[in-house]
């Protein structure tokens, strides 16, 4: 009978548990989410995801606490996203090339594109070469001819994707490329206005700033169009220079979250893309704005781990670690 009467108790504590756990959800959120950022305050990924996170807390009704956890090129945040308890109450703006790139030359990868459940692609990103407004560089040949000298040239970089680049210029070139790197966009700007580093390679709304007060020199953009209230100033392709900087910013949680709570997280993150304030914010700040839910973004992440993969191989990309 005392085994019976055990038996009983811990089933009832089970049922008891399914249907706390059934309620949290239901009532999800019930408390404030804290969502994780892989770069430092007051740069570009950084001023952009504040701004998602204000709109997606009108879309779920709660207050979301943005946490700065720069390091490691971008693969600590989510390193520590994916060890986080999977109850919606901890998300992480997932950072493409982090998840496609740079894990890749870890020797010891602390995750896969897998270990998260993504609601969307939150934005992407514009890209600018600049170089310190005394130099004598003007344009992507000046910076070629620079880079053949003894020295080289260095330049400044959160990371993956901005230093991409770079392994395709030193091979199709032979020029000599330092990299140094920093917490953020800004950082990075700033140094190369200072003239600590001979250039950055950063988003727009980074270097933009220092390029209108005459402290910096844009010499080309690094995607595939011209930098809006740039657009004297060519692509490094239009250049002859056949490079470029693709990286977009996710919305993600670990993996094993419950699907009531990942279907309301999803829904949230959609509404907050479809929202015409969010997009034309984004343009602000040299941004797009795509319409690509969780899954597709997902399968965005897998193709990019394979493509960047090879590319690795290709141009023998050594380890981090």
């Amino acid at each position: 009978m005392k085994l019976k009467a055990m038996g009983l108790a811990i089933a009832l504590g089970l049922l008891s548990g399914a249907a706390a756990q059934a309620h949290a959800q239901a009532g999800y959120p019930n408390r404030p989410i804290e969502l994780s950022v892989p770069y430092g305050a007051g740069g570009a990924t950084d001023v952009m995801a504040r701004k998602f996170a204000t709109f997606l807390e009108k879309e779920l009704g709660q207050t979301i606490v943005v946490l700065n956890r720069p390091g490691a090129q971008g693969t600590l945040q989510m390193n520590q996203l994916a060890k986080a308890r999977p109850d919606g109450y901890s998300l992480g703006v997932a950072g493409y090339n982090a998840l496609t790139y740079t894990v890749q030359r870890m020797s010891k990868p602390p995750f896969t594109v897998d270990d998260f459940t993504y609601f969307g692609e939150i934005g992407t990103f514009s890209y600018g070469l600049v170089v310190p407004s005394k130099s004598g560089i003007k344009n992507m040949d000046d910076y070629i001819a620079a880079s053949k000298q003894p020295k080289g040239i260095t330049y400044g970089v959160t990371g993956a994707p901005n230093n991409i680049p770079y392994a395709t210029l030193k091979k199709t070139t032979g020029g000599t490329f330092e990299e140094v790197n920093y917490k953020s966009g800004l950082e990075a700007a700033t140094a190369a206005a200072g003239d600590h580093v001979e250039s950055a390679l950063q988003n727009p709304q980074d270097i933009l700033p220092l390029v209108q007060s005459g402290q910096v020199r844009l010499i080309a953009s690094m995607t595939d169009q011209r930098i809006m209230g740039q657009e004297n100033v060519p692509t490094a392709r239009e250049q002859g220079y056949d490079v470029q900087v693709y990286s977009s910013l996710g919305l993600a949680a670990p993996k094993g979250i419950p699907e009531e709570v990942r279907k309301k997280l999803q829904d949230a993150t959609l509404k907050v893309l479809q929202n015409p304030q969010y997009v034309d914010f984004m343009k602000t700040q040299h941004m797009y704005v795509n319409q690509v839910d969780g899954p597709a973004f997902h399968e965005k992440l897998r193709n990019g781990y394979t493509s960047m993969g090879a590319f690795i191989k290709e141009m023998n990309i050594p380890m981090l670690n």
